[in-house]
């Protein structure tokens, strides 16, 4: 995937997450836009991506850790909770808890 400026829209960063409309302003190269900065902003070793069962979501978290992986060596990600989470969900619903 392209490095090339992609627009981010602002209002798609809440207090806690990311919400936006799937295909609309939440878009393959915007999730890609947001693994790619996530490492540098968050400044962590470990950052676990999840998803639902949306159709939009395995794209999305596809193209969301294209970005991470980018940023960091497969031994930086793991499938347990690290310092940070990112979940491709409904946001009707709670986060898991952290452990």
């Amino acid at each position: 995937m392209s490095t090339s400026p992609v627009p981010v829209d602002p209002t798609l960063f809440k207090a806690y997450d990311v919400r936006g409309i799937a295909g609309e302003n939440l878009t393959d190269k915007v999730a890609y836009r947001i693994g790619r900065a996530a490492p540098h902003y968050l400044n962590v070793p470990e950052i676990a991506v999840g998803r639902d069962m949306r159709l939009s979501s395995p794209q999305l978290a596809a193209s969301l850790l294209r970005g991470i992986i980018v940023q960091v060596t497969t031994d930086g990600l793991t499938f347990d909770y690290g310092d940070w989470w990112f979940n491709v969900r409904p946001s009707n619903t709670e986060p898991p808890p952290r452990v």
